[in-house]
């Protein structure tokens, strides 16, 4: 069964995932530690607003309508 799966999830990536462009909305968002991340995810919010709240508002919609 395990094997399976990893055969699917290994077609899956080369079919649908492995030649992708990233898309660059996140570029600059940092990770090395949480202070920076946070930072970096309110200077994304400062330089286009509503971005993140929309995202969650779209998200939790989504549950409560179970979209």
């Amino acid at each position: 069964m395990v094997d399976n799966y990893e055969k699917q999830s290994e077609e899956y990536v080369e079919k649908n995932v492995k030649d992708q462009k990233l898309d660059a909305t996140f570029s600059d968002i940092k990770t090395e530690n949480k202070a920076a991340f946070f930072e970096s995810l309110k200077v994304l919010q400062n330089n286009n607003p509503n971005f993140l709240s929309s995202i969650i508002n779209r998200e939790l919609a989504s549950k409560f309508w179970s979209i």
